[in-house]
């Protein structure tokens, strides 16, 4: 069993520096290696243990080198090793991922390497460090490996997991890197940018465990049990993720060496390489003859339509919900990733990229006619609807009532996970149906745009305030948004005519710009939709809600509160 941790923080190290019976390796090139190091540090440049061989950019030394270099260095297997670089840690990942394939797991990472070394003010020399020569025995192992025909025979159509951690942009085929004759990725494989798991605004730490959960849980990688295979362009950045998922628990995790430097090289496998040709949604879902179903289902008509090649069924459930039952064939989609936050604002549409990332995860294709549902009243499901509109695809249904009618009205619930191939999906905002901040303010004083607050009555009158500044959108008109819902039903849609008089009541007619807004447009989505379905035509929604306009302290809020004094 190791000693220490995989990765460990450097005031681990600081404690025990000075002990004979460990081994400190920086993996930098000499000329930074010189320019200064950990103290008692020995430098094993990673260009001695990774070469170029063949198609192969990234290979691992041969063995008689491999011996040659590590016993120089006073490697053996008894001593705890710490690792580090200089810049971001991926050579020092690729010297541990080098190490496990050795069957030596008795090896640490040190977080932030020498840059966070240096921050918290522990020991730099420039004075070169030697340990006592050892003769260092490679035990060959094949738990942490794999190379060509292992993807082909494992990975390939299956139920494993195939990692793709390299670019965005390199994945869906758009950049090439290096000597590569193709573009594109692997078939089947999920793409995880590494970049995703360490922070250059701290040294290049691995980003806290919780964010790492998430981003793992975001693109389906959130089961434990399966094979992972991850790969990059030679190695490198994959190593990197590789010490990150090991870190996290994931036991059946393996690096393949060839890459997609070997893989696009291969003429073998030349039918199974993606050109990742871009798949654009420029609104395809207005056309009405594309549509499978309308806007507001039932369960009866889902379950008529849920076989067809083109329906996408979408489950907002947390893992753990989702394991204990959903409709069958529905793929879950993590709610945070539609999310974007920033300054105090925790609930805006996210950029373009990220957004290609998630659809692209998901299996989204132009084609789908998306069936969405969660078990909360349809919030987080008509937000997800509505993130969809954004990015024009409008071809989409809202399942009424949710999970809770389907399963009373007696259809089958299932337990088993299931998956949409990925997609190279490439999201472009259109944004017409939202809304900003600055064209807000525009539109207070004007008499023909209303603004439609479905926070609860409480939040609207400063009895519950959740921002810095109480209030309302100057004119705006209050309705909760569970008016338009029956709530003794599972949460279906009030009877149209039942709902539309109240709106008429309020002023709230079909002949205004309306605009509707919550907290967090995740009630507001569910009311856009409601007002969708009744014909409002002139009707947009702020994504980022009071969330941000109760925070900034510039725009106008009637009714401020502050809240009470101390």
């Amino acid at each position: 069993m190791p000693e220490y941790p995989l990765i460990i923080q450097p005031e681990i190290l600081f404690d025990i520096i000075d002990d004979e019976n460990i081994v400190i390796i920086d993996v930098g090139s000499p000329k930074q290696y010189n320019e200064g190091h950990i103290k008692n540090a020995v430098n094993l440049p990673y260009s001695e243990f990774v070469v170029t061989r063949g198609d192969v950019e990234g290979a691992i030394a041969d063995d008689e080198h491999i011996i040659e270099i590590f016993s120089k260095a006073g490697i053996d297997r008894e001593k705890p090793i710490f690792v580090y670089d200089g810049t971001n840690n991926s050579r020092a990942c690729r010297f541990i991922w080098t190490m496990h394939v050795m069957n030596h797991y008795n090896i640490s990472l040190i977080d932030g390497g020498l840059g966070y070394w240096k921050s918290k003010g522990y020991p730099v020399t420039h004075e070169p460090h030697r340990n006592t020569s050892t003769i260092y025995i490679i035990e060959h192992g094949r738990e942490a490996i794999a190379d060509k025909n292992f993807v082909v025979e494992n990975m390939l159509n299956s139920k494993n997991i195939l990692l793709d951690t390299r670019s965005v942009e390199e994945y869906q085929g758009k950049k090439k890197i290096g000597k590569v004759k193709k573009a594109g990725h692997i078939p089947g494989a999920i793409n995880l940018d590494w970049e995703n798991f360490f922070d250059p605004k701290n040294h290049n730490r691995i980003v806290d465990e919780q964010t790492c959960k998430k981003l793992l849980l975001t693109n389906r990688l959130f089961s434990k049990k399966k094979k992972i295979v991850v790969y990059c362009q030679s190695h490198l950045r994959s190593s990197h993720t590789y010490v990150v998922l090991k870190s996290l628990g994931y036991k059946d995790v393996l690096g393949f060496e060839g890459s997609w430097s070997q893989w696009s090289a291969d003429s073998s496998v030349e039918a199974n390489v993606s050109e990742s040709k871009p798949l654009y949604d420029r609104g395809q879902g207005s056309d009405p003859k594309n549509n499978i179903l309308p806007l507001i289902i039932t369960a009866e008509e889902l379950d008529q339509k849920r076989q067809e090649k083109n329906i996408l069924i979408v489950d907002l459930a947390l893992p753990g919900i989702y394991k204990k039952g959903h409709i069958p064939n529905a793929v879950r989609l993590d709610y945070p990733s539609i999310l974007y936050q920033h300054d105090n604002c925790d609930c805006d549409i996210p950029s373009e990229k990220e957004l290609s990332r998630a659809m692209s995860v998901l299996g989204l294709r132009p084609e789908h006619h998306v069936v969405t549902y969660d078990r909360q009243g349809g919030a987080m499901a008509t937000r997800f609807l509505w993130t969809l509109e954004a990015l024009g695809h409008k071809n989409y249904s809202y399942l009424n009532g949710g999970l809770g009618i389907w399963s009373d009205s007696g259809f089958v619930v299932s337990e088993e996970d299931y998956f949409v191939e990925s997609t190279n999906y490439i999201a472009k905002r259109q944004d017409e149906c939202l809304i900003f901040k600055d064209d807000i303010i525009k539109k207070i004083d004007d008499p023909n745009t209303v603004f439609l607050d479905v926070r609860l009555e409480e939040e609207f009158t400063n009895e519950l305030v959740m921002c810095d500044r109480g209030g309302y959108i100057p004119g705006a008109k209050n309705m909760d948004w569970e008016e338009a819902v029956d709530l003794d039903n599972h949460s279906v849609f009030k009877v149209d005519e039942e709902l539309q008089k109240q709106l008429d009541e309020m002023g709230i007619t079909q002949d205004k710009d309306v605009v509707v807004y919550c907290q967090t447009h995740a009630r507001s989505a569910h009311t856009y939709y409601a007002l969708r379905n009744l014909g409002y035509k002139n009707l947009v929604a702020y994504a980022a809600a009071y969330s941000e306009w109760g925070n900034d302290p510039d725009v106008p809020v009637e009714n401020e509160y502050f809240g009470e004094d101390d």
